[in-house]
C-alpha cells in the first residue's frame, strides 16, 4: 500500500542523498484520533535522536490527514480498520489483510515502536517482523507478546508522558513538541474560509467542542464562557472558531 503523502529528501529506499542508509523506524498508533494526535512528541522525539532515519507511522486510515503533514515524518502507512473487521470469518478480507501485513514485513523495519499497548497493535508490531520491537512490559490485551524488547512503565502516567517514557526507556531524550501541521492545500482552504468571515490575516482562537463519547464531552455552556472570556481579553481576535464533523453542525 502506497504512502498517502509525498516524500521528503530521500528516495523510497531510504537511503539519504549522501549514501548512507538511516534505520527504518516504524510508529504503530493507529487510533483514536486524539491519541494519534497526541503522538505527536514521540515522533519529535524519534526525529530528534535519528535525523538520517526513515520515520513511518501505522494510523487508522480515517486519521491519516491528522499526522501526514509533520515535516518529521517520511511516510504513512493507512490501517484500513473497517475493511479487515471480520476478517477470520471472510476469505476475501482475510487476504487482504495477509497482503497487507506482508507489506510490512516486506519494509523491513530496524525499529518498531508500539505506542499503543492493545492487542491490534501488538500484533501488528510482531507481523513487522522487526529486529527490534519495543513496547510496554504492562501493555494490555496480550499486547505485548508482540514485542522483543519491554519495559515496564508506569501505567497512571498521562498517555503523552506514557510514550514519551517508554522512549526514554530506549535511551532518547523526549521532545515535548505537540504541534500539528497542515497541507499547502488545507491552509488555503482555511484561508480562503477566513477570507469570508473577516480576513484571514486576523487573529482567532478554535474550539472543539465535541467528542465522539458523549461522556467526554464538556458542557456547552462552559465553553461559550470560555470563548466569551477569550474574546474579553483579546487572546482570540475578535472571533472564536467553532470546529467539528458534519453531523455535529446541530450541537
Amino acid at each position: 500500500m502506497a504512502d498517502e503523502r509525498a516524500q521528503h529528501d530521500e528516495s523510497a529506499d531510504g537511503v539519504r542523498p549522501h549514501g548512507k542508509r538511516g534505520p527504518r523506524v516504524l510508529i504503530v498508533r493507529p487510533s483514536a484520533l486524539g491519541d494519534v494526535c497526541r503522538t505527536v512528541p514521540a515522533l519529535a522525539t524519534l526525529r530528534k535522536a535519528m535525523p538520517d532515519a526513515r520515520i513511518e507511522w501505522v494510523v487508522n486510515d480515517r486519521f491519516v490527514q491528522g499526522v501526514m503533514a509533520h515535516p518529521a515524518l517520511d511516510g504513512v502507512i493507512p490501517f484500513p480498520r473497517r475493511s479487515f473487521a471480520g476478517a477470520w470469518c471472510q476469505p476475501r478480507r482475510l487476504g487482504a489483510l495477509r497482503q497487507w501485513l506482508g507489506m510490512l514485513r516486506e519494509a523491513r523495519y530496524d525499529l518498531v515502536f508500539d505506542l499503543q499497548g492493545l492487542f491490534r497493535s501488538g500484533m501488528i508490531t510482531r507481523a513487522t517482523r522487526g529486529p527490534r520491537r519495543v513496547g510496554d512490559r504492562n501493555a494490555r490485551e496480550l499486547a505485548w507478546l508482540g514485542y522483543n524488547v519491554r519495559h515496564r512503565i508506569d501505567r497512571d502516567k498521562h498517555t503523552v508522558d506514557h510514550m514519551l517514557a517508554l522512549l526514554e526507556a530506549e535511551g532518547y531524550d523526549p521532545v515535548h513538541d505537540m504541534r500539528l501541521y497542515t497541507s499547502p492545500e488545507d491552509d488555503a482552504w482555511r484561508d480562503e474560509l477566513l477570507d469570508e468571515h473577516g480576513g484571514s490575516a486576523e487573529p482567532y482562537v478554535c474550539l472543539a467542542p465535541t467528542a465522539r463519547w458523549l461522556c467526554k464531552c464538556w458542557p456547552a455552556e462552559s465553553f461559550v464562557t470560555l470563548g466569551q472570556r477569550l474574546l474579553e481579553s483579546g487572546v482570540a481576535g475578535r472571533r472564536v472558531v467553532v470546529i467539528g464533523s458534519p453531523n455535529e453542525r446541530e450541537f
